[in-house]
């Protein structure tokens, strides 16, 4: 077996039962193949569409449409095109083969077939579409990196022929396709004609100049263009640069034409102070690689971005620098920073200070805290966008001394709240993400123990604002039961879990596929079956969410523990840590 066939589609076109059985019983034996089947040309169209096949095995002679008419038709459609066809005749004949070719299929096979020739076809078949596959996406890629250098360029010869290649910016600078037409009715258009006299004299001497004559072009070509663009009725500001292309003779055959527009940046510079990346680094004392780190990785701002790739900033960014500076500085993460606005940053720098200078304040008396009051003023401070309301109630929670109550009486009643205002259009993902910094920068310190003797705990939840912010819940029941936390995003595909709960001695892995707010779980399965592929049985994964249990497959694995809900959860682990019970580990009903 190949991992060539490892989950390929394959559809099977016959009229002929005992044909397509004895197909669909090779593949089934020499690979992990999905199958299809169709029984006439019209059905394969139908089938081929819905399923998109990777390799098309097509009877020739069928009723209502035969092979070499259904082979034409899917040749035509764009999604199918590529798609290789191999026909299955009974005949033997020139002419067959030759009408199977015209149709553009890619090989045809006799009937009678023998099993070996069969699959060493598919194999070939199957690796030249991937490689060409492979192919198209490295061309694909070539293509967008191009288009997104966000330059103008193009070539010029020595009779001002704009060449190609171009790239497609620069028919978004003009207005149109300017290859194959003159340089003197493109970007010198609008120059008077006694300079485009002084152009023309001087491309029609390229071929004679030197190297060491290069340095005296830059005088002789305009390096700052005004051009009308006439589809969108407006005036550009283009600065030109030109580079040489020297033959094995070093003689000039034509330029390469570089062209930035900068119309935006300069309205930009003439509305508001704009600040370069170099300048926002040397005011707020912000290394230039941490300001990139910052915008790449957090998406903590925007900055505008010139047709070279430069960052300028305007001044409500500057101020964003400034104050994510001063919050790290008292001891703020910039991932619970990043999606704050500019006010919520403030208060939650004058909460954070507020903090370190009374340490004690207001947290005396908790044990006589009301839980739901306490729920009750979050919900408000959040319906209201109270940031600094929402910041005072959970600096009360972080010293609460019962933390399990916390799990089974306070969050239920905020995520509940939460999704009622999701439900409504109140609050956006983004929104819950900024309310997840408060939960994090509040909460998150009681949750890291890390008390001798205690296990570790991964608790592994997806890229996903929502459950990133009912993690706590979970992590307050396993701090009820002596567990430390470990918090680790599994963003979209779960790998490398395992060497992590290695490296981190940790004992469980706990998967957290959310269960009150934002009812998705999209990406559920895959990490799933990534993790129980990576971590050994020694060590437990616990399921915990809205999954689909009653149609996964995951529960025929020993270390797999379904405790859907906080209770079942709470229940659980405390059976583990009492005994070892294998009933916790049999199927979920």
């Amino acid at each position: 077996m190949t991992d060539i066939f490892k989950s390929k589609k394959i559809l099977i076109v016959d009229d002929n039962e005992k044909t397509i059985q004895l197909l669909g019983d090779f593949l089934k034996s020499n690979g992990d193949f999905n199958t299809t089947v169709a029984k006439n040309g019209k059905e394969a169209i139908e089938r081929a569409l819905s399923f998109k096949p990777n390799l098309i095995l097509m009877d020739i002679n069928m009723p209502v449409m035969d092979g070499v008419e259904a082979c034409k038709k899917i040749k035509q459609l764009e999604d199918l095109s590529d798609i290789p066809i191999i026909f299955l005749t009974a005949q033997n004949s020139i002419e067959e083969k030759v009408k199977a070719l015209e149709a553009k299929g890619s090989d045809f096979i006799t009937k009678p077939f023998y099993e070996e020739e069969l699959i060493l076809r598919l194999k070939l078949h199957l690796e030249f579409a991937d490689s060409k596959e492979k192919i198209k996406i490295g061309l694909k890629k070539t293509n967008e990196m191009l288009d997104n250098i966000g330059q103008s360029f193009f070539w010029v010869d020595k009779n001002g022929i704009v060449l190609s290649p171009s790239s497609r910016t620069t028919e978004k600078v003009f207005g149109k396709n300017i290859e194959g037409g003159s340089i003197l009715k493109s970007l010198y258009k609008d120059l008077q004609e006694k300079t485009k006299e002084e152009i023309t004299s001087f491309l029609e001497n390229i071929s004679t100049m030197k190297k060491d004559e290069w340095e005296k072009v830059p005088k002789k070509l305009p390096s700052k263009v005004s051009y009308y663009n006439d589809i969108e009725k407006s005036d550009k500001n283009l600065h030109a640069h030109y580079r040489p292309l020297w033959d094995d003779k070093n003689e000039l055959t034509k330029i390469m034409f570089m062209i930035d527009d900068k119309t935006e940046i300069n309205h930009l510079i003439n509305e508001k102070n704009i600040y370069s990346i170099k300048l926002v680094s040397s005011i707020t004392g912000v290394q230039e690689n941490t300001l990139r780190t910052w915008e790449r990785r957090h998406k903590a701002f925007t900055p505008f971005r010139d047709s070279k790739g430069k960052r300028f900033y305007n001044e409500s960014e500057l101020e964003r620098v400034k104050l994510i500076k001063s919050a790290i500085e008292i001891g703020l993460t910039i991932g619970s920073l990043a999606k704050l606005d500019v006010e919520q940053l403030k208060v939650l720098i004058k909460n954070t200070k507020s903090i370190k200078l009374n340490p004690d304040n207001e947290n005396k008396n908790l044990s006589n805290l009301n839980i739901e009051e306490s729920a009750h003023i979050t919900n408000l401070a959040i319906e209201n966008k109270d940031h600094e309301g929402l910041g005072k109630e959970l600096k009360r929670l972080s010293n609460y001394p019962e933390k399990e109550k916390l799990a089974v009486q306070y969050f239920p009643l905020v995520f509940k709240n939460i999704n009622e205002q999701i439900e409504n259009g109140k609050l956006t993902p983004e929104q819950v993400q900024s309310l997840t910094s408060y939960f994090k920068f509040y909460l998150g310190p009681s949750l890291s123990k890390n008390e001798e003797g205690f296990e570790k705990v991964i608790i592994s939840f997806f890229e996903n604002p929502y459950w990133e912010l009912e993690v706590f819940q979970t992590a307050f029941i396993c701090l009820k039961h002596n567990l430390n936390v470990i918090f680790y995003n599994a963003e979209k595909s779960g790998k490398g879990i395992g060497d992590l709960l290695k490296i981190l001695e940790a004992d469980s892995l706990i998967l957290s596929c959310g269960s009150q707010i934002g009812n998705l779980s999209p990406q559920a399965n895959e990490v799933i079956q990534t993790s129980v592929n990576e971590v050994e049985g020694g060590h437990k994964i616990i399921l915990t969410g809205n999954l689909n249990y009653s149609e996964n497959k995951f529960f025929q694995y020993e270390n797999i523990i379904p405790l859907p809900t906080i209770k079942s959860l709470d229940v659980g682990l405390k059976k583990l840590n009492n005994s070892d019970d294998d009933v916790l580990y049999k199927k979920s009903s």
